[in-house]
């Protein structure tokens, strides 16, 4: 796809999570972006149910708005990790589409789109692997086909993750309602992801059953977590909720990072957090702890929104939930091109 950027062209990016869905019409305004549109859905049981878009209705509906309000538009999707695969393979190995293709045969049981990009560090040259489930990308493509929308371009949500400006090395935890994507990023590139099964409602749902919270009382403990804000009795019963909560999270960190050693690349010391939870100081401020890594809080509008001119609509603590919009977002701001092939 050739993304024809220019000032006042408009582009459909939408995020799809494990059970959310982000909407965000956004245009060219010079040298940055401005957003026209938002919306957020959530459906429960997750997005897809047997390959198939649960409720399309509800999704088909928001497509159509978006249509009658602005006309025939391109439309940038992610792919959700849980269907996907990524991988590093030894580019000096693996160095031809015909030999990318055997070995993709070998990893890949299912029907499967991929995505591959070939890059130099140093001495050493990479081949990046991505796979979607075949089946869901096509039943995404289809729903969003049929509402006359404009040209579709779909990617792996790990590779659009990896797009975030400033994300070039280090690990990405991203949070979310039902689970947490741990991301393994080098050189721009997601060279491997793990999933943990569960997300942040699980937390929250542990605090409100131990305090008889309201849910808008969770929010204030979460806010609280880390100051002295939350009283000494309640905040040591919290704080062992966080750290089992974090438990297998920074398991799968380790592992991420032992396997970066596999391909003979130096462990990166820095963690990135977003989500619903990086808002929360104290929780990602223990994630980093006891990971002994440096995290910090990742700016998703940076480079893309002129703040001077322009503020979003979106409240800052609600933006880390946006990462993978802004994203898709440097992918047609760089005029990124992944072309997939059909396994």
């Amino acid at each position: 796809m050739v993304f024809g950027l220019t000032s006042k062209s408009r582009y459909l990016c939408i995020d799809i999570q494990f059970d959310e869905l982000y909407f965000v019409v956004v245009r060219k305004e010079g040298a940055y972006f401005e957003i026209d549109f938002t919306q957020k859905i959530t459906l429960g049981g997750g997005v897809f149910e047997d390959g198939c878009v649960r409720t399309p209705g509800k999704v088909a509906d928001i497509l159509h708005e978006i249509k009658k309000k602005f006309g025939i538009i391109s439309v940038l999707v992610s792919i959700p990790e849980h269907s996907s695969y990524a991988t590093l393979l030894p580019g000096e190995i693996y160095s031809s589409a015909a030999d990318i293709r055997k070995v993709v045969k070998t990893l890949i049981v299912a029907p499967a789109y991929i995505w591959t990009n070939t890059f130099k560090k140093e001495i050493f040259s990479y081949t990046v692997l991505h796979a979607s489930d075949k089946k869901i990308c096509d039943a995404v493509y289809s729903l969003i086909k049929n509402t006359g929308l404009g040209s579709i371009t779909m990617y792996p949500r790990a590779l659009v993750l990896a797009e975030v400006e400033k994300l070039e090395d280090g690990l990405l935890c991203d949070i979310q309602i039902n689970q947490v994507v741990i991301l393994s990023v080098y050189n721009s590139r997601a060279i491997h992801f793990s999933i943990v099964p569960y997300g942040s409602s699980m937390l929250t749902k542990k605090i409100q059953e131990k305090f008889s919270l309201s849910d808008e009382e969770v929010m204030e403990v979460c806010s609280a977590y880390g100051t002295d804000v939350l009283p000494r009795k309640e905040g040591h019963v919290v704080h062992g909720m966080v750290h089992t909560f974090l438990a297998p999270i920074i398991d799968e960190m380790q592992s991420l990072t032992l396997r970066r050693s596999e391909h003979s690349l130096q462990p990166s010391g820095q963690l990135f957090v977003s989500g619903s939870f990086a808002k929360y100081s104290g929780i990602g401020e223990d994630l980093a702890r006891v990971a002994r890594f440096e995290a910090r809080l990742i700016n998703v509008w940076e480079g893309l929104i002129d703040f001077e001119c322009y503020i979003p609509g979106i409240h800052k603590n609600d933006s880390y939930q946006y990462v993978g919009i802004t994203g898709l977002m440097n992918i047609l701001r760089k005029g990124t091109q992944y072309e997939p092939f059909d396994l």
